[in-house]
């Protein structure tokens, strides 16, 4: 083993997120001999790698640090989008939209139902009040929308 221990060592520290000071600290050394240790310079004893392999949790195997440091690097990074590239404002728009192509349509079926199948007015009165209401919803959506500058139908151009 020409420096596969110091090696190791180095790799599993690093990937700790260890300086060499806090290692030697735990080591009760001094942390130039930590630095001989990654280097090669200096062997590093049977007893103080068994040491060295319960504080950084890894043995002679180097697999075994490459998957402690894939497991750094994965538990690490932030966790992907399901859709990338996708504002919430884009979401948001794209909700009022529907709403608003959903509920226009239906304000107007509502009145002209109101005004086909009844011949009281009391009847259709509160029906027109709320196609009217509707009304003002999708057209404030609509406004809403322009206002901050995301009207959704690029969307679903792109």
């Amino acid at each position: 083993m020409n420096n596969s221990r110091g090696d190791l060592i180095r790799k599993a520290r690093t990937a700790r997120g260890m300086s060499q000071e806090n290692l030697a600290e735990l080591m009760n050394v001094d942390r130039s001999l930590i630095s001989k240790w990654e280097t090669g310079k200096a062997l590093i004893p049977d007893h103080m790698f068994e040491r060295l392999s319960e504080i950084l949790d890894v043995t002679d195997d180097t697999e075994t640090v490459e998957e402690i440091i894939e497991e750094k690097t994965v538990s690490s990074s932030k966790p992907e989008r399901l859709i990338p590239n996708v504002k919430n404002e884009d979401v948001i728009a794209v909700l009022l939209l529907c709403m608003s192509l959903i509920l226009g349509p239906l304000g107007i079926l509502l009145a002209l139902l109101t005004f086909a199948f009844s011949l009281k007015w009391k009847l259709s009165k509160p029906v027109i009040v709320l196609s009217f209401l509707i009304t003002l919803l999708i057209g404030y959506d609509i406004l809403v929308l322009y206002h901050y500058g995301f009207f959704p139908l690029h969307i679903m151009v792109r």
